[in-house]
């Protein structure tokens, strides 16, 4: 859409938005005001978006039929180029209620507080409604630099950055890691976003898991690193500790030291979160083939993941062409560094999938239990949960399809605590409520959710672990 302004290019993403592939007939005046802009600038996006082929322009004879001296009007359309460009954008988003809550352009919560989308400018706007749209099904947007965005959304990166912090100040994205500068081991790494949900028919709730160690993060790999740094500084020069990778001394030493800083291991720790939600979605709910193995489906998921790794951890190219190209080294440096992304990408690929594959029991028996529409979104470090039941029987419900017509009743008399608390995007209804897995069984307080492998409890707190092992709590009943 070269020379379109932003105005213009939210006009077109709100008309297939609200209005669709049908025809528009009736005056323009009708037009801007279903769209929610002025009619200058409906004026305006109409001429470009019909001489460059996104709309037709079909003249109308109804008007003349009313009234045979009434100005000729025109009926518009979207074309069948543009509805297939928007379908692969826009029908592959996993927001796409919220993309219509927000380019309604009317406020999603009280104009007293942030996140009024109707404050907001033009540009922010269409910022948001890219982002949201190229976000993943953790709201995460990965691998898009800032100048390839702003020249995509037809305005300055000044401009953009400054929609960028109009979102940040009303609540609605959050930077969670700042763009890293390009080294030997990488090009440059564009900013992790995180969109924070904005949805009105959504909630959040947390769904607590057990795992083979306290929590997600941080990763144990990248950790092996930096304590393989820390400790090889105290040493002599030209003598390293001891350690059981496949590298030699020299090699492992000269990858640590990418991680002396905390911006490239945050940046990673948001890739890794990002890459086990979204395979989790992926992993639950792939129905496999009849010629498929359960191993060809999991060699599937792997090659899916470790291309997802590669893509944003080494690929100079993303969704959008990154201006940025590494220097040139001397070809034994160049065949070394091949080695040490070789060996970065194996152990973070191999600690992400093990995450995935701790995570797709406890996470498929939540969507059997509640249902297929919860979205895991984040997970925070050092966050409980705990589970307070009656030593009474709390709970009974009547088994499903049981011809004896006999009652269950469900009696937990002991406490339990998880140390990985994931949050989830659900609608919001009352039958969703914090959740908590233990092995086979489902433990909540709601008593809107039916299941035999349900149990309730009176509460579960969830909060974060201090380091004196106070718990800063919230309880739902």
């Amino acid at each position: 859409m070269t020379g379109a302004t932003p105005e213009t290019r939210l006009i077109l993403i709100t008309w297939l938005v609200r209005l669709g592939a049908n025809f528009q007939s009736g005056s323009r005046d009708t037009l801007a005001k279903a769209l929610g802009v002025s009619k200058r600038n409906l004026g305006i996006a109409l001429e470009y978006l019909v001489r460059e082929g996104y709309l037709w322009k079909i003249k109308s004879h109804l008007g003349q039929l009313e009234r045979s001296n009434s100005k000729i009007r025109f009926d518009y359309a979207v074309t069948n180029e543009c509805l297939k460009m928007w379908g692969e954008c826009f029908l592959s988003s996993d927001w796409q209620a919220e993309l219509i809550s927000v380019l309604c352009g009317k406020s999603l919560w009280d104009s007293r507080v942030k996140g009024n989308v109707s404050r907001l400018t033009i540009n922010a706007r269409l910022v948001w409604a890219i982002l949201l749209m190229q976000s993943d099904k953790s709201r995460y947007v990965i691998g898009l630099d800032d100048s390839s965005l702003s020249r995509t959304m037809g305005i300055t990166e000044l401009a953009f950055r400054k929609a960028i912090n109009m979102l940040v100040f009303e609540g609605m994205i959050t930077i969670v890691a700042n763009g890293i500068q390009q080294s030997k081991l990488h090009p440059y790494l564009p900013p992790i976003y995180k969109l924070q949900r904005q949805d009105p028919g959504t909630k959040v709730i947390k769904l607590g898991v057990t795992l083979s160690r306290n929590s997600l993060l941080p990763l144990q790999c990248i950790s092996m690193l930096v304590s393989y740094y820390q400790r090889a500084c105290k040493l002599r020069e030209g003598r390293y500790p001891i350690q059981n990778t496949p590298l030699s001394n020299e090699q492992l030493f000269k990858l640590s030291t990418f991680f002396v800083g905390k911006d490239l291991l945050g940046w990673i720790h948001h890739l890794y979160l990002s890459s086990i939600f979204s395979l989790l979605s992926i992993s639950v709910s792939t129905v496999r083939e009849e010629h498929q193995s359960k191993q060809e489906v999991s060699n599937s998921l792997q090659f899916q993941l470790r291309s997802r790794l590669s893509d944003a951890l080494f690929s100079s190219q993303s969704i959008f062409p990154l201006a940025h190209t590494l220097t040139q080294d001397e070809p034994s440096s160049v065949d070394e560094i091949e080695i040490l992304k070789s060996y970065l990408l194996d152990i973070v690929s191999q600690e992400t999938w093990s995450a995935v594959q701790e995570l797709t029991a406890p996470w498929r028996l939540f969507n059997e239990c509640i249902g297929m529409d919860g979205r895991i979104v984040d997970h925070k470090h050092r966050e409980l949960m705990l589970s307070i039941s009656n030593r009474q029987t709390i709970a009974e419900y009547e088994e499903p399809n049981d011809s004896n017509d006999e009652t269950h009743k469900t009696t937990l008399d002991m406490n339990w605590s998880v140390s990985c608390v994931l949050h989830v995007i659900v609608p919001d209804a009352n039958r969703y409520a914090d959740c908590m897995v233990l092995g086979q069984q489902l433990l909540t307080s709601s008593m809107d959710i039916k299941h035999q492998e349900v149990h309730y409890v009176q509460q579960l707190i969830s909060g974060n672990a201090s380091p004196n092992l106070e718990i800063h709590s919230r309880i739902t009943n």
